[in-house]
């Protein structure tokens, strides 16, 4: 016999008002949180989270069909500001110079993970390790969450104002595009690691300032323009 879908479980459900099934979901939220913050990802089941928010087995599989997607709306919900690709769009028009919308873009990914709640970074970062084996499954589950397709987003941006400059010759870079664009992915997957250990797991930096986000975009930002620019970075 053909399993009942998540959709048909809903539609089956007895009538309730959506802001009893609103209060229903978030109540379930709050409880994949507490759960999340005691214990790593791995050790993480349905059962725990059933548990700690008092339910039913079946009773949770009326409001999410897996843990994954319990887990990409914590992300989401804990989050709401992780859709920023409007803000990235109004940098990039304000900002007077490309040598200017590079610094502010990056000035504001600094600020953005200084704000960003540590919960999000400490479950993402547990997410990308459990399913580094598992391609297709971290593609399903990183698709859906909001602050993944902005982060894309930004590195698209970023490099094609590296590409524009180039073709315009408003930069003159000192080594490759492709040597540029491995250094930068690197950098701000540094930065952003470096921040999940810092806020979450408690791992003190040996170097003054190494937790900030802000300082640290800087630094990478001036390092970017040097590069840009034949070590010229006011050009």
């Amino acid at each position: 016999m053909r399993g009942v879908s998540f959709q048909e479980r809903k539609i089956a459900m007895p009538k309730m008002n959506d802001d009893y099934f609103d209060m229903k979901k978030k109540h379930i939220i709050n409880a994949a949180i507490n759960v999340c913050s005691r214990k790593p990802l791995y050790q993480v089941t349905m059962k725990d989270i059933i548990d700690e928010a008092d339910l039913s087995k079946g009773g949770i599989y009326l409001y999410y069909s897996s843990i994954d997607d319990i887990l990409i709306e914590v992300i989401n919900s804990c989050n709401p500001k992780a859709d920023y690709r409007d803000k990235i769009d109004s940098i990039i028009s304000e900002s007077p110079s490309l040598n200017k919308t590079l610094e502010n873009l990056f000035v504001f990914l600094g600020e953005y993970m200084q704000q960003a709640p540590s919960i999000v970074g400490k479950i993402q970062f547990e997410m990308t390790v459990l399913s580094a084996s598992n391609p297709e499954k971290a593609k399903n589950i990183f698709s859906r969450i909001n602050e993944q397709m902005s982060g894309q987003y930004f590195n698209e941006q970023v490099y094609s104002i590296i590409n524009q400059g180039i073709s315009s010759g408003s930069f003159h870079p000192t080594c490759s595009i492709k040597e540029i664009f491995t250094f930068l992915s690197a950098s701000i997957d540094g930065i952003v690691l470096n921040q999940v250990l810092y806020r979450y797991y408690n791992i003190s930096p040996k170097i003054n300032k190494i937790n900030d986000s802000v300082c640290l975009m800087k630094i990478l930002a001036k390092s970017l323009l040097m590069t840009l620019n034949g070590n010229n970075s006011t050009r």
